[in-house]
């Protein structure tokens, strides 16, 4: 547990020249899928971190970013649903992180990511239990940290840099020696004056709150002084009675960017409290890392003073029951094909948290359920991205437990339909996924529907690069306004326009579109989105078509056809797919209370809620049914 702590710091700059060279696109890649408010998780050091990922989010996106401690984070009220949730952790092994993450994985954030400082953690198994959950780990050169945070954390802060630095709206460039970050007054710095007495107040302006976080982190966990932060308004505002009553055994350091009204602060404080002023370099979040690293050195020189060793300062036997104490109730992970409690299905409808749903809302459940029941499925048609596979992983081959049991009810005589927006790569997927013998009654709709064929028909789809009437003024339209958008190139297809962008969430991506094209202007155009493009649609233009398709191939109803999509809600693309009477989604639902279900358990979602779905239809009686009862309805 123990490690020298000037041991520690000697090691810095190599940590530094090493966290420049760490990959970062696969966590640059979760962060710009993250463009939401955010909730930054850490204990101990790793809370520095969550106040550093948050100055960054906010920073770069403009969006409310919150640092919190996993116990706050599980504890709390906020709805995840529209979320961002970063957990942060040097080890990934303290009882609190992995509570935090079972819990906030059971109350579906939007998007969830890891960024562990250690490889083959049990929070990464955890985190691999669920695949939609990011996962960015790495192991230090410098090995585990002692005590105290001190590799682990500025590692961190710099890959969390720059992989912020390419998403958002400010420059966020790291120089390219750690000499530089910190300028030359890195350890040159005498504070001796402030720690001859045994309270530091550290004042803060706001962008480098997170500098004042860490000095007080790492003072009081190895108890060398008592510590105060406020920033210098707050300060102002009944703080400064301390000063007035406990002078003399306080001392005041001063955290300063630029113009900072630190002088003004100073010079009305007491003259006999002494005072430091530390000026950072830089700005933002960058002086917040420059600020961080001079903390180091301020508690190098406490531990120095109180002969302390900062980083191996004895761990008292009550300490180590203390942080091994485990507050958080553990759950196993939900087994494949169970069903979500009806609460959590409801939760899901109406987009509250009440423990107790109302009476109507638990009705509706229970008709749904008893109409699963009852229903004889004689065709699958499910979309393809974020229900037949995980959304982030939409390049990669069919997940193999899906393929298998496509293949299982291809082999009971199912006859399945792919409704994607995609074109060609999705039929090269399932073709690689699924035995050919099949390909006959497999039926893709690409691009929403516009441009259905067999699996087997390799000439499908058109993917002819231009539009045909009416998206042609829409496609000119677009085309002239693509820098005021800030989107790429929009992809032409005949009756298919998508539109991807980097720098906007889809939501924001499609508001501006529907703007552009609104129905009035452009009459019987639609404007869809999935989990990573917007697609305008010529008029006319459904995945509704393949449902279609294939219940004259198969020779079934409507209600024969079993529906699976992950965007069930307007203006999501599996919108209409799943307004039919038999849809379930594997992630957002509609408010429609007779159809559109998510019936997954909570946490799971997208391939692995598909697949849950999937297991459950069994041959009974002569034709493919849902393998459940379902449960007797309580009364309140």
């Amino acid at each position: 547990m123990g490690k020298p702590f000037r041991s520690e710091l000697e090691m810095l700059p190599s940590t530094y020249d090493w966290a420049l060279r760490f990959p970062v696109d696969p966590l640059t890649a979760s962060i710009r899928r993250s463009r939401l408010p955010l909730l930054a998780i850490g204990s101990g050091g790793s809370f520095t971190t969550a106040h550093l990922a948050a100055a960054f989010h906010a920073r770069q996106f403009g969006l409310p970013a919150l640092p919190s401690t996993p116990l706050e984070a599980a504890r709390g009220d906020l709805d995840l649903r529209e979320i961002a949730v970063l957990l942060l952790t040097a080890g990934g092994k303290n009882p609190d992180i992995l509570g935090a993450f079972d819990q906030l994985v059971r109350r579906e954030p939007r998007r969830l990511s890891v960024v562990c400082a250690t490889t083959g953690s049990k929070l990464a198994d955890a985190a691999h239990r669920y695949p939609t959950v990011e996962l960015c780990e790495f192991d230090l050169p410098a090995g585990r940290d002692g005590f105290l945070a001190t590799n682990s954390l500025l590692a961190s802060g710099v890959i969390l840099a720059r992989a912020y630095a390419t998403v958002g709206r400010q420059d966020l460039t790291l120089p390219a020696k750690f000499g530089a970050l910190c300028d030359s007054t890195f350890g040159e710095i005498d504070y001796s004056r402030l720690l001859a007495r045994p309270t530091l107040l550290v004042l803060h302006p706001p962008a480098l709150k997170t500098v004042a976080v860490e000095i007080e982190s790492k003072f009081i966990e190895a108890a060398l002084g008592n510590v105060q932060i406020a920033d210098f308004r707050q300060f102002a505002h009944g703080r400064h009675h301390w000063l007035a009553k406990r002078g003399e055994e306080s001392a005041v350091l001063a955290l300063s960017i630029g113009s900072d009204p630190v002088d003004d602060t100073l010079e009305l404080l007491p003259k006999s409290v002494p005072s430091v002023v530390l000026n950072l370099p830089h700005d933002g979040p960058m002086a917040c890392l420059a600020g961080i690293v001079h903390a180091f050195d301020l508690v190098r020189q406490a531990g120095e003073t109180r002969d302390i060793d900062p980083g191996d300062p004895g761990v008292p036997s009550f300490g180590r029951e203390l942080y091994n104490l485990n507050v958080f109730t553990r759950e196993r992970p939900a087994r494949s094909g169970s069903l979500a409690d009806p609460e959590v299905a409801i939760a899901r409808k109406t987009r509250t948290t009440a423990s107790t749903p109302s009476e109507i809302w638990l009705g509706a459940h229970a008709t749904f359920l008893d109409r699963l029941a009852k229903a004889c499925v004689a065709a699958i048609v499910a979309d393809y991205d974020g229900t037949l596979c995980d959304e982030v992983r939409r390049a990669e081959p069919l997940p193999g437990e899906v393929a298998e049991e496509l293949t299982r009810l291809l082999r009971l005589g199912l006859h399945l339909g792919v409704a994607t927006g995609r074109g060609q790569s999705v039929r090269k997927q399932l073709q690689e996924a699924i035995p050919k013998e099949f390909w006959g009654r497999v039926i893709v709709g690409y691009y929403n529907g516009s441009d259905i064929g067999l699996l087997s028909e390799d000439d499908r789809p058109d993917g002819t690069e231009a539009v045909l009437e009416p998206l042609k003024p829409v496609a000119e339209l677009l085309l002239r306004l693509q820098p005021f958008l800030g989107i790429d190139a929009p992809e032409l297809r005949r009756n298919q326009i998508t539109l991807k962008s980097g720098a906007l969430p889809v939501e924001q991506l499609w508001q501006r579109v529907q703007g552009l094209v609104a129905p009035h202007l452009f009459p019987g155009v639609t404007v869809l989105r999935s989990g990573h493009s917007v697609d305008v649609l010529a008029p006319g233009v459904s995945k509704l078509a393949v449902v279609k398709r294939i219940g004259d191939i198969a020779g079934c109803e409507e209600t024969e056809v079993l529906c699976i999509g992950d965007q069930g809600g307007w203006p999501g693309n599996d919108h209409a797919l799943l307004g039919t009477p038999l849809s379930l989604s594997s992630n957002i639902v509609s408010a429609d209370p007779e159809r559109c279900w998510n019936l997954a358990a909570a946490g799971v979602r997208e391939s692995r809620a598909t697949l849950g779905y999937l297991r459950l239809l069994k041959r009974s009686q002569g034709a493919v049914r849902f393998g459940f009862s379902p449960p007797p309805r309580k009364r309140t």
